[in-house]
């Protein structure tokens, strides 16, 4: 049977001037055990309490992948 998760992805960017770390959302399709990033939506926030917020509530409502970049833009639009 194949399942979704989501996590929490932490990216390091590179500007001109500075670095600077940010956190993005990527789903998993779970496989006979065998883990694939469907997709990803970089750049989220630089809150990682945001974003953990962000995977808990994708997992626990076991929402479509389909859909992650709506969902992203509506959750970050509620703030």
């Amino acid at each position: 049977m194949m399942e979704f998760k989501y996590c929490v992805v932490k990216e390091k960017y590179l500007t001109e001037t500075k670095e600077y770390v940010s956190f993005g959302i990527a789903a998993v399709e779970i496989y006979d055990g065998i883990y694939h990033i469907i997709t990803t939506v970089h750049n989220c926030c630089s809150n990682i309490d945001i974003a953990s917020e962000l995977v808990e509530k994708c997992n626990r409502l076991k929402l479509s992948p389909v859909h992650l970049n709506d969902i992203v833009m509506d959750f970050l639009n509620d703030f």
